[in-house]
């Protein structure tokens, strides 16, 4: 049996101040300041990340993350729309409820339909001519070159929603021509009504869901020839009977934007113009008549 001496107890202190003093020499600062164990190293891992996300001098919230340009404009009245055209080109559109004035950026031709919507104003800033009549009696320069040299209408064409989605930021209609009136048109191809660029296929695209004026929305598609709808038209494409697909009408980009009256005025300095294609002319130029004549 062992038993404890005076000396060896004495001792004791002495031989515990060593071998703590050797352990503190081999273990280094940061194998000291390391977790011993998995439980330990999820907590320092926790505190860790918590301390990095609230890094900072100030305890603000957070800013808002930046605007998208996937913009909703579901509910606004006043817009800007950049759409392009198989027979017009590039156009701008802004409507509000001072109207709707659509600027073909490739000849600079507005068309403008101010409230309370009677009557049309066409004109051009390069020759400084404006044209004016009643809204019965306008015709589209582009629906009329379609119909002219390739025999195609839209504006008789039906169509029926068959769902809606979003569209460039709107709450969109999508319509497309019906299986029974597809026979139909394909019966009238047969007899000889219908011409192989006319369409048997057709989707048609618009929202209702921004307040504009139904007599805006209509004159857009006035424009373009197409068939009348209670929305505003952002997208039309056909298929013909020989089988070639059309992007008729696109819409690039649409955008709130505020308007004021003035910007729906027709100018006060320009010539008046006898006719619409006169509005066109330059008495400098023997080719302007070739504006009139689209690239389908």
């Amino acid at each position: 049996m062992l038993t404890w001496t005076r000396p060896l107890l004495y001792k004791l202190p002495k031989l515990a101040m060593v071998c703590v003093a050797l352990t503190a020499l081999i273990r280094c600062p940061a194998a000291m300041s390391a977790p011993t164990s998995k439980s330990e190293e999820s907590t320092s891992s926790k505190t860790s990340s918590s301390v990095y996300r609230s890094s900072g001098t100030s305890n603000k919230a957070s800013p808002a993350p930046a605007k998208t340009n996937s913009l909703r404009i579901d509910g606004a009245d006043s817009l800007r729309l950049r759409q392009h055209s198989k027979p017009s080109g590039e156009e701008e559109i802004e409507v509000s409820p001072y109207g709707i004035k659509i600027t073909n950026l490739r000849n600079q031709i507005v068309s403008l339909y101010p409230a309370p919507y009677k009557v049309v104003y066409y004109y051009n800033s390069k020759t400084k001519k404006i044209y004016s009549c009643p809204i019965k009696l306008y015709k589209s320069p582009y629906a009329s070159s379609m119909a002219l040299l390739k025999s195609i209408t839209f504006s008789d064409v039906v169509t029926t929603k068959y769902k809606e989605a979003l569209y460039k930021g709107c709450t969109a209609d999508f319509a497309k021509i019906p299986q029974g009136v597809v026979l139909q048109r394909f019966k009238e191809r047969q007899k000889g009504d219908l011409v192989s660029r006319s369409p048997f296929l057709l989707e048609m695209i618009t929202t209702a869901k921004v307040p504009v004026a139904p007599a805006a929305a209509g004159f857009l598609c006035k424009y373009y020839g197409l068939q009348q709808k209670t929305g505003l038209v952002l997208e039309m494409k056909y298929e013909t009977f020989s089988n070639l697909k059309h992007e008729y009408l696109t819409t690039d980009k649409v955008e709130p934007k505020q308007f004021k009256p003035s910007d729906f005025a027709p100018p006060t300095n320009y010539f008046k113009a006898k006719n619409d294609g006169d509005v066109l002319l330059d008495n400098d130029s023997e080719g302007s008549m070739n504006l009139m004549i689209m690239d389908h």
